[in-house]
C-alpha cells in the first residue's frame, strides 16, 4: 500500500540493518543506508488504514 499511497505513511531516516544470531534486527541510521522502518502513529490512522484496506479488499474490477 505504501508504494502507491504514500501520503499515509512516515518512514524514519535511512540507515541499516543487523540481524543478530538471535534473529533480533538492530537499526542503525546512516544516510547512505538502504533500508527504513514505518513510524508507529496513533489509533486514528490505524482505523483509516485498516478502513482502506478492507475497502480495497472488496472492489472487484468491471468487465
Amino acid at each position: 500500500m505504501n508504494a502507491v499511497e504514500e501520503e499515509y505513511f512516515v518512514l524514519s531516516e535511512p540507515g541499516t540493518v543487523f540481524l543478530t544470531p538471535e534473529c533480533y534486527t538492530i537499526f542503525t541510521p546512516d544516510e547512505d543506508g538502504n533500508c527504513r522502518y514505518q513510524l508507529p502513529r496513533d489509533m486514528m490512522w490505524a482505523y483509516q488504514i485498516l478502513s482502506k484496506i478492507r475497502n480495497l479488499a472488496q472492489w472487484r474490477p468491471s468487465i
